[in-house]
């Protein structure tokens, strides 16, 4: 559902859902990575990651690294069980938080009201992340950055689900919660080596990249459509991809930012089928 107050609030969400899905490049880092090259890949794909809805997805694929691993076997329980605990609460405060933006009118009038909160919170988001992907390693430091990105992000989806629905949110809410449990059942039981989709998913990327661009300066039902129908396959893609990462590539200690990775596909693919049945919505 498109804002319908006044221009600023529209534009307001236009820039802002073009600002959230540059952050589209997840830190994926595979045993011990130099600074430098950390951010010298970071900073190239947010030059790239421009593209049209909502959440920053860092994914630095440091293939190139020569600590690069290539393990076959799954880590042990002791790191799955960080990574999704710290995903756990991520998805609950992000839950807690949007349920209160979506049921108060009160917050709902204020943030309709307020344009400019869209686009503190995403730079702020932004600027969090940026923090956490240097300072990962530095106990409690890493932690405090962690829960202010998380409740960055969960104000910004807090304020986008104001604009739709109650009932299109719910079942955007159950559908992504199906899709995400059901991709990555099937990445831990499968065999396939998944780590191939890479290419192909920042192919796509690169596509919504340019697309949400141009959707700053032209609209239309249709191609809305589209998009949301293809940002939300992209993400399946990418739920499998990084599952499959966090089983066989990553370095124990990315515990954080494993967990990021994953947090970012489901905030993604969720605002994505949002917008996708808006538009079935429409016809």
């Amino acid at each position: 559902m498109m804002p319908s107050l006044d221009s600023s609030l529209h534009r307001s969400w236009i820039i802002t859902q073009w600002l959230m899905q540059i952050r589209i490049c997840k830190p994926v880092f595979y045993e011990k990575v130099t600074l430098d090259s950390a951010l010298s890949l970071y900073l190239t794909k947010y030059v790239l990651a421009n593209y049209g809805h909502f959440c920053f997805l860092f994914e630095w694929l440091l293939i190139s690294s020569p600590s690069h691993c290539n393990r076959s076997l799954v880590f042990g329980t002791d790191f799955l069980r960080k990574v999704y605990t710290i995903l756990s609460v991520q998805v609950l405060l992000t839950t807690i938080t949007a349920g209160i933006f979506l049921y108060f009118d009160t917050i709902r009038t204020f943030v309709h009201e307020s344009p400019g909160l869209l686009l503190i919170s995403a730079l702020g988001s932004l600027g969090t992340i940026i923090a956490l992907t240097v300072y990962r390693h530095q106990h409690p430091v890493n932690l405090y950055l962690l829960f202010g990105f998380t409740l960055l992000e969960a104000v910004t989806v807090g304020i986008v689900v104001t604009f739709y629905e109650v009932a299109v949110v719910l079942q955007a809410f159950i559908l992504t919660t199906c899709v995400f449990f059901g991709l990555t059942a099937f990445t831990f039981q499968s065999k396939r080596d998944f780590s191939k989709l890479g290419a192909g998913l920042f192919a796509g990327l690169w596509i919504l990249i340019i697309a949400g661009f141009l959707r700053l300066f032209f609209y239309s039902e249709t191609i809305e459509l589209v998009m949301a129908a293809g940002g939300a396959l992209l993400f399946c893609g990418f739920i499998i991809y990084d599952t499959h990462l966090l089983m066989h590539k990553l370095s124990p200690e990315e515990h954080i930012l494993a967990a990021i990775n994953l947090y970012l596909d489901i905030i993604n693919l969720f605002l994505h089928l949002l917008r996708l049945l808006e538009a079935f919505n429409k016809k």
